[in-house]
């Protein structure tokens, strides 16, 4: 029996479905005469855009096409019409056509459906029907125990989601029978404890969908979660079977926590053997996450020569590798030393659920929702008795606590050159910014320096709770492990001196100094801009105020170390035509149409555009501005002379060549 279906109507109120068999491989789906290559599952989630949508590809093929004219799609939104498709066949040969409609759906806790049919200009056939298809956001999770996180959760929600489950511990070999869409749990298809919580808060604060694919299994090393026998191990091939069968389009993050097992077993080459699980994913992944998480371990309660170097390659990722960011677990509450309790996951959800919100949630970007990371520690004096530890970050220092007869102070925890039985001796710290300021009891030579131990195994207090340095939002700072240790610098001296209206910058050159940083206040403002880095020992300041008071400083830096500041002050004076010939800019140089003007100074004034032969084509008047803009579409094409003129009778020109 077939049913009219009235051409772009959502007027389809009742079809009889058409028997069908369906059945299913890795390319298709056959439903009828028709073969899907790409149809919704039921409980499908799609991957967002930033637009807030996402695309829902139904295409396929079919040989019976020439008594047909077209395939429709009708969506369903929380069961009511939402849009209509349609795709005309488009003969692929002689005997196959094929079609191709995309909808699309919003992020949102909201149920889409889909009705497909197969239609002439009077009839049409119903032939297939997929529901609580939703749009959000996927993550991935993988690495070993605290990846997994297997704990007894009560989060659950239909918008909270998974694909397909991850092996047998006895039994991890690779099956594609499994490719169903499920609700997200801690066990069964296991997504974790701290995987579903942070779905749960996206869920209840965004109003996203997501779906989780935790691949991590327990107790296993790098390199069994990398390679076995030289090719990719079962457990690297079942979470990228999964991934590809979900058809995630895109990936926000892929989360790895991981090293518990290789410190354990003093695994001393982890650095290597993380980067081929690295190119792995370079091959596999790139061209769908958005970034790759990874979390630098705790420290274990469990001896480990190699708990700190593995903590260090996991800190230093960023710098070696595209798409990467380390993320700290070091001092989350509910920790015993391996695994936390619900408590310590939660909030390592919560952590993570911050850090994602600026990225891909709208939410303002705001300080502290990553852990302070070290940039440099460096001598500030020569006889090697102060020493500087700055971080990318504010920070503050914690208190000294007694347990016991124990003393617990971060001050224990600095160690001289790798040594952990050599710790660096400190009479006072004080943090000031993002910068901690040591003083030592005696000089030390130090070529590196490293803060929190290898593990707590043989401390009085474990497993190990700190205390911690930390940012204003209570994270703690990232630990590093041989971090170099850069020599003092002299302090330089500066002077600000006015030269034909333009400040003039200089001081001696520093010896060891690659570079020197400027930066510059206000009469009146509370806080320091930054003007420039130059390797120079002279600069000119064309970005000033006219009849303003500057203090502008000066310190010399090299990648390790960085002096004290110099500080010099100078009262400007009304702006002369030589400070405004160098000052202003013009661009694009040749220009279409929209020239862009940089005084430099905040001015009022004309701008005036004269051709060649003197003749003004363009005149606009500006006031208490930096930049104009003029709209110079209609001019011919040719050189002219651009003037500005102050109030004051100066007048500065310039040339540029409209095309």
């Amino acid at each position: 029996m077939k049913k009219i279906l009235p051409a772009l109507s959502f007027l389809l109120l009742t079809v009889l479905t058409f028997s069908l068999v369906l059945k299913s491989n890795a390319q298709s789906q056959h439903v009828g005469w028709i073969v899907y290559d790409q149809l919704p599952k039921n409980y499908q989630l799609y991957a967002r855009g930033n637009d807030n949508m996402a695309q829902v590809p139904i295409t396929g093929r079919t040989a019976d096409w020439k008594n047909w004219n077209y395939v429709s799609v009708v969506t369903y939104r929380n069961g009511q019409p939402f849009s209509y498709h349609r795709s005309s066949f488009k003969p692929l040969t002689s005997t196959q056509a094929a079609f191709e409609m995309y909808p699309t759906i919003k992020a949102e806790k909201a149920d889409y459906s889909f009705d497909i049919y197969c239609c002439t200009a009077t009839d049409s056939v119903h032939l297939t029907h997929c529901q609580d298809i939703v749009a959000g956001d996927i993550y991935a999770i993988y690495g070993q125990s605290n990846a997994n996180a297997i704990m007894s959760s009560p989060v659950g929600d239909k918008y909270i989601r998974t694909f397909s489950r991850t092996p047998d511990l006895t039994n991890p070999g690779v099956s594609d029978a499994d490719t169903n869409w499920i609700n997200a749990a801690w066990t069964v298809s296991p997504v974790g404890y701290w995987g579903l919580e942070l779905q749960n808060q996206i869920l209840q604060k965004y109003g996203i969908p997501t779906c989780v694919i935790n691949g991590a299994f327990p107790g296993r090393s790098i390199d069994e979660l990398t390679y076995f026998q030289g090719q990719p191990s079962n457990y690297y091939k079942h979470l990228k079977l999964r991934i590809s069968k979900s058809h995630a389009s895109r990936i926000r993050a892929f989360f790895f926590y991981h090293g518990e097992n290789d410190a354990f077993t003093h695994t001393p080459n982890y650095p290597e053997l993380f980067d081929k699980l690295q190119k792995l994913w370079e091959k596999d992944y790139y061209p769908v996450v958005d970034e790759f998480v990874i979390m630098q371990m705790d420290v274990p309660s469990i001896a480990s020569n190699t708990g700190s170097a593995i903590r260090e390659s996991q800190r230093t990722v960023s710098a070696l590798y595209p798409k990467m960011n380390s993320f700290a677990t070091v001092g989350q509450p509910g920790y015993d030393g391996v695994h936390y309790s619900s408590l310590g996951y939660g909030t390592l959800a919560t952590r993570l659920v911050n850090y994602l919100s600026p990225k891909h949630y709208g939410v303002p970007q705001t300080a502290g929702l990553r852990a302070p990371d070290i940039q440099k520690v460096y001598y500030e004096d020569e006889a090697a008795t102060q020493l500087a530890l700055q971080f990318d970050q504010p920070v503050q220092l914690p208190a000294d606590s007694v347990i016991g007869f124990y003393l617990l102070s971060f001050r224990n925890f600095l160690y001289i050159n790798g040594n952990e039985s050599s710790v660096l001796p400190i009479s006072s710290a004080t943090a000031q910014g993002n910068t901690v300021h040591l003083k030592l009891s005696r000089s030390v030579s130090l070529n590196s320096l490293t803060y929190l131990p290898s593990h707590s195994a043989n401390l009085p207090i474990s497993p190990f709770i700190g205390p911690y340095i930390k940012n204003s939002r209570g994270l703690a700072a990232f630990t590093f492990h041989r971090f170099p240790v850069g020599n003092a610098l002299s302090t330089p001296t500066l002077e600000a001196r006015l030269q034909n209206g333009i400040v003039v910058l200089s001081w001696p050159t520093i010896s060891g100094a690659e570079a020197y940083i400027l930066e510059r206040r206000l009469s009146g403002s509370d806080s320091f801009e930054y003007l420039a880095s130059v390797d120079k020992n002279q600069f000119r300041d064309l970005t000033f105020e006219p009849q303003q008071a500057y203090t502008y400083r000066l310190k010399a830096v090299t990648r390790l170390s960085e002096s004290a500041y110099a500080q010099a002050s100078v009262q400007t004076s009304s702006i002369s035509e030589e400070y405004l010939s160098q000052s202003l800019t013009l661009g694009p140089n040749p220009v279409s149409d929209r020239l862009f003007v940089n005084f430099g100074p905040t001015l009022t004034g004309t701008l005036q555009v004269y051709t060649l032969q003197g003749s003004l084509v363009h005149q606009q008047h500006f006031s208490e501005q930096k930049t104009d803009e003029l709209n110079l579409s209609l001019l011919q094409p040719g050189t002219y002379i651009l003037s500005v003129l102050t109030p004051e009778g100066i007048k500065v020109s310039k040339r540029f060549m409209k095309f």
